[in-house]
């Protein structure tokens, strides 16, 4: 896909909008033309003639071309800076519904500011390529440059004639420019990326920079980074100055020729005061938009760095949702020969074979870094199986529609995120539920007697990523959120590993007794909680070692039994 087509897919949902800024460029740059023009008329037919019958007339004329120049003027500005919100917008929004669709082994591949420096200042300015510098600036320079081409043409064709000649080695020198411009500006912005995701990374990193005392280390990695951007920066100035240092002589050449051309003109006779006045204007103006435009399509180029990481953004693979919908409830849950491994690391998972019956609460326990965790991140299709198949309801996961799925699961991670947001919202999540729902799940995860004894209740703002709480508190909340809606599957990845053991009892219980005939898959480190599961998975190097409920496993005297011993 070009540059343009690219661009028309984000303009055409302001069509009006767009179409109405270059009509408005449009008037803008003949009442900008006439304004100058009809200075030839008031000197020739009025000052040097003495003739005033028309003084009024023109003058009239003069006040309401630059009347109108200037409302169309604002009026154009103001237009393309809403188009440019919006078009910013669109782009923000199908990058965010993009990142949210791109499968979380990509996601965890690239660092959190390189996503914010893409969504925040690429959108921006790709917005403003689109809206402002295309049709407000280009678009408007390069109709009045036509105009006065015309005009320029119109006095003298010879004239005309150097203009094409001095344009072509203006053309000559962009075409030449354009790409070290667009490299440059690419290195720059790869330079302010790790800047700004290192600031990231320091500002989250706070507290551990200040306990191990790392402050000097820490300024010593911005001064590199920091100057490896400006010395980028100052690559790109030199260039666009070698650019200037070709440019600005035939600025003062076609001055000088117009100086020269004109005065003898005017002298033999040939030109009349007011047209020398206005050529001089108008060959002024074509000097300062030819180089404007040059210069506007220069920076453009190197915009073109901003649009490219956009583009390779919106190019990164997703997960499908065309899948279809699931008919009645889940009935059946299955791995079948799943082999799983992060990039190209070892084998996580080997041609692992799991049947989870409906509605029981089954547990996954064994040694860390056997695949329990990942066996929750492929039913929560944050990854995807290299082999084999997860089934529901006898149907490949990855055939089953992603929105139909998700309505279905809920995952309760070990450190789950908490939004800068009130109790409420962070339970929520946007979702439509009533006071009492959100209490009952409160109640159930064994928080909602701290958020009453909060001065805000449930209206308690808990700071970025739930600062204001601590790790069970954040862990209950979360279970809260999971349950609210009662899910079909509920997944519980270490949910409750920074709970005193008699809270974790009580919750665990609780829930149980909430989602009594559901289905609940748990991850769990503390034995001790999974003693009254229905069925007990020990995974070990991708596997299952045995299998069972607790009295079961007990007698084996085997994996689990030690499992349960070393505790």
């Amino acid at each position: 896909m070009g540059y343009l087509k690219w661009g028309a897919q984000y303009c055409k949902t302001i069509k009006w909008g767009y179409i109405l800024a270059i009509l408005l460029v449009v008037i803008d740059a003949l009442s900008s033309a006439a304004v100058v023009y009809l200075q030839k008329y008031l000197i020739d037919s009025v000052f040097v003639t003495n003739n005033f019958q028309v003084f009024i007339l023109l003058l009239l004329g003069f006040l309401l071309a630059a009347l109108v120049h200037s409302i169309m003027f604002s009026l154009s500005s103001y237009v393309a800076i809403r188009n440019e919100y919006h078009v910013s917008k669109s782009i923000v929004f199908t990058l965010l519904g993009k990142i949210q669709r791109m499968p979380i082994s990509i996601i965890q591949s690239n660092r959190t500011g390189e996503y914010i420096q893409t969504l925040t200042t690429s959108a921006i300015e790709a917005g403003k390529v689109l809206c402002w510098k295309f049709p407000r600036i280009i678009l408007s320079e390069t109709i009045q440059l036509l105009i006065i081409t015309f005009i320029l043409g119109a006095i003298s064709p010879l004239f005309l004639v150097f203009v094409c000649a001095v344009s072509i080695v203006y053309i000559y020198v962009g075409r030449y420019f354009a790409p070290i411009l667009k490299n440059s500006r690419s290195e720059i912005l790869k330079r302010k990326k790790d800047l700004i995701v290192r600031m990231e990374e320091g500002i989250a990193s706070t507290r551990e920079v200040i306990a191990y005392h790392r402050m000097d280390w820490e300024r010593k990695l911005y001064d590199r980074l920091f100057k490896s951007y400006f010395k980028e920066v100052t690559e790109e100035g030199k260039i666009i100055n070698r650019q200037m240092l070709y440019t600005d002589p035939l600025k003062w050449l076609v001055s000088l020729t117009v100086l020269g051309f004109g005065g003898f003109q005017t002298i033999k006779g040939n030109m009349s005061i007011g047209t020398l006045v206005i050529f001089i204007q108008f060959s002024t103006q074509f000097t300062d938009l030819f180089i404007n435009v040059f210069q506007s399509l220069m920076s453009v180029s190197g915009d073109m760095a901003y649009i490219d990481k956009i583009r390779s953004l919106e190019s990164s693979p997703e997960i499908s949702n065309d899948g279809k919908a699931i008919k009645g409830p889940i009935t059946n849950l299955e791995l079948k020969e799943v082999l799983f491994r992060y990039n190209q690391e070892k084998i996580i998972l080997n041609q692992l074979n799991l049947n989870f019956p409906i509605g029981k609460k089954i547990s996954l326990v064994g040694e860390s870094g056997g695949g329990k965790s990942t066996i929750v991140h492929l039913f929560s299709r944050y990854y995807e199986p290299a082999g084999g198949s997860i089934l529901v309801n006898n149907v490949p996961l990855n055939k089953i529609s992603m929105e139909e799925w998700v309505s279905r699961v809920a995952t309760v991670p070990q450190d789950p995120y908490m939004f800068s947001d009130t109790i409420r919202e962070n339970i929520l999540l946007g979702r439509s539920y009533t006071d009492d729902e959100i209490i009952e799940v409160c109640r159930v995860a064994q928080i909602h007697d701290y958020i009453c004894s909060l001065p805000e209740g449930y209206d308690t703002n808990i700071g970025e990523r739930g600062v204001k709480l601590s790790g069970g508190q954040r862990q209950r909340i979360a279970i809260a959120r999971a349950l609210i809606g009662n899910p079909e599957l509920l997944l519980l990845d270490e949910a409750t590993s920074a709970l005193d053991l008699e809270t974790e009892r009580q919750v665990l219980f609780n829930v149980q007794q909430f989602r009594k005939n559901t289905t609940t898959i748990m991850v769990a480190h503390r034995l001790s909680t999974i003693i009254d599961s229905d069925l007990i998975y020990v995974i070990n190097k991708g596997q299952v070692a045995e299998s069972g409920n607790h009295e079961e496993l007990i007698s084996k005297k085997k994996a689990y039994y030690k499992l349960i011993h070393a505790q």
